[in-house]
């Protein structure tokens, strides 16, 4: 059985995406270009920052950090289609995109900016559902989660972020409070 797997270009200077077929006793890999991507960015170091496979969609997303932060996906042959590019992420929480992951329940996506140090949850049409602050404070942090840069959701709902240096959080969601009568979680 092989498997594929997808690879940009070091730093992003080149936007292009790469398939590899690895199988049990794969020796070598051979790269093959599958798309460049139509990214355009100030600064060398501001390209592609995040993929993440959407398996409900059958789509990968490909984050562009900032200048302007981007979010397309490719699907199938591949082709280019950007999900919401939106003129006002600025106004949405975030000033930049560190990580992206799907709810697959609902098609919700929820993207991690590193600088704002929060997750927002954004509904397929692109409307913020909810937030997550990464502050101190806040959701039992005794101090601000220092440079998020990976998130990812668990069959169960919980939520793993990764941080540097070499830093790992879950959060749960909260059980349903108990009702007179019942026990909690029922």
């Amino acid at each position: 059985m092989s498997r594929a797997g997808a690879s940009c270009s070091p730093g992003g200077r080149h936007n292009a995406l790469y398939a590899v077929d690895i199988g049990p006793d794969s020796r070598e890999v051979q790269a093959r270009e599958l798309v460049r991507l139509p990214l355009d960015t100030l600064h060398s170091n501001l390209g592609v920052e995040t993929v993440s496979w959407d398996e409900s969609a059958q789509r990968l997303l490909v984050g562009q950090e900032k200048w302007p932060l981007r979010l397309p996906s490719l699907r199938g042959n591949p082709r280019v289609e950007p999900i919401w590019l939106r003129q006002d992420w600025g106004a949405l929480f975030i000033n930049d995109l560190a990580s992206v992951t799907t709810h697959a329940p609902t098609g919700n996506l929820l993207l991690l900016s590193e600088e704002s140090a929060m997750v927002v949850e954004y509904d397929p049409r692109g409307m913020p559902v909810s937030l997550l602050p990464l502050w101190r404070g806040l959701h039992g942090l005794a101090r601000k989660i220092p440079q998020p840069e990976g998130l990812a959701l668990a069959p169960d709902g919980s939520l793993f972020i990764v941080s540097e240096p070499n830093l790992f959080y879950r959060f749960e969601k909260p059980r349903a409070a108990a009702r007179p009568g019942t026990l909690a979680g029922e």
